[in-house]
C-alpha cells in the first residue's frame, strides 16, 4: 500500500504545515537535519524523518510542461559528508516514469533529485515497498488536482476522459448551446506513446441544438486513449461540459457541449 507525503519545492525557507514540507534552499534546512546541498532548484529528503523505507531504485514520474528534461538523483554519503550522484533520468514527457537504481541509495538517509539543467519544478514524494517515488510538476503547480497533459493552444479545453462516468468507445460528438452560428471545432487526441497531440478531426455547429459527429480520417479507437481536447476555431472561448452517453441502443460516444462564457455570478437560463 502507497504511504504518501506531499512535499513541495518553493523559494522560501523550510517549514511544515497542514503535512506539506516546503524546500528550496537548503542553507536553510541545515538548521535541521537535511545536509545542505547547493544543487540549484534541488528539492531533497530525510527518509527516516518522513517514515520511508528505501531501497536501490527511485522512480521518476513527470507531469510538467517541459519534454525530454534530465534529472539528476543524489544520495548523501556520511562518511566522506558529501553528496554524490547516483543516477540520471530522462523524462521523455507527459506521464513518463524512468528508474535510477544505485546500491548508495538503500545506504542513504537523504537523498536529493534536481532538474539537471538547474530548472526549478514543483515535486512530491512517496514510497512503495521500498522504492522512492519522485513526482515532478510544473512549478507552483496545484498537486491536490488531477494533471492533464498540456497543449499550446490558447483556446484548448483539455479533458480527462477516464473521468467520465461511463464508457465511450464509438464516436464523439460535439453539441451546441450558444446562438453562435457556424463554428467550427478542432479535437484532438493525446498519445502517451509519443509524448504528443495527434489531431483527430473537426465537427460543425451550425445553430443552437445543433449537434455534429467529428469527423475524423485517423485511425483511431477513441476508448484506446484517455486525454482529449477541444478547440473553437472561431477566436472566442467557449464553456465545455463533457460526457460520456449511451445512446442509439449500441453506441457509446463522448458529448462535448458547447455554450458562452458567462461573466462569474450570472445565472446560465439554457440550465
Amino acid at each position: 500500500m502507497v504511504s504518501r507525503k506531499t512535499i513541495i519545492l518553493s523559494c522560501s525557507i523550510l517549514v511544515f504545515a497542514a503535512g506539506i514540507l516546503s524546500a528550496a534552499d537548503n542553507s536553510d534546512q541545515a538548521a535541521g537535519t537535511i545536509p545542505e546541498c547547493t544543487i540549484p532548484g534541488v528539492f531533497t529528503v530525510d527518509t527516516k524523518t518522513e517514515g520511508i523505507r528505501t531501497g536501490s531504485t527511485v522512480k521518476i514520474t513527470g507531469y510538467a510542461r517541459t519534454v525530454g528534461t534530465e534529472f539528476t538523483v543524489s544520495a548523501y554519503d556520511e562518511k566522506t559528508s558529501a553528496w554524490v550522484t547516483a543516477g540520471t533520468a530522462k523524462i521523455k514527457g507527459f506521464s513518463d516514469t524512468e528508474k535510477v537504481k544505485n546500491g548508495s541509495l538503500s545506504k542513504s538517509r537523504y537523498v536529493a533529485i534536481a532538474a539537471s539543467d538547474g530548472g526549478e519544478f514543483t515535486y512530491t514524494v512517496n514510497h512503495e515497498d521500498g522504492t522512492l517515488l519522485f513526482t515532478v510538476y510544473d512549478k507552483g503547480a496545484d498537486v491536490t488536482k488531477a494533471p492533464l497533459p498540456y497543449l499550446k493552444r490558447q483556446r484548448a479545453y483539455v479533458f480527462d476522459a477516464k473521468q467520465l462516468e461511463n464508457k465511450y468507445d464509438n464516436y464523439i460528438k460535439v453539441d451546441s448551446k450558444t446562438n453562435d452560428p457556424d463554428i467550427k471545432f478542432e479535437v484532438y487526441v493525446y498519445d502517451p506513446k509519443a509524448y504528443k497531440w495527434l489531431d483527430y478531426g473537426t465537427g460543425v455547429l451550425k445553430e443552437f441544438g445543433d449537434s455534429d459527429t467529428v469527423n475524423t480520417d485517423a485511425d483511431i479507437d477513441i476508448d484506446e486513449y484517455r486525454y482529449f481536447a477541444v478547440e473553437s476555431m472561431n477566436e472566442k472561448d467557449y464553456s465545455y461540459t463533457v460526457n460520456a452517453v449511451h445512446e442509439n441502443v449500441i453506441m457509446d460516444n463522448i458529448h462535448i457541449e458547447v455554450r458562452d462564457q458567462l461573466p462569474e455570478g450570472t445565472v446560465d437560463a439554457l440550465n
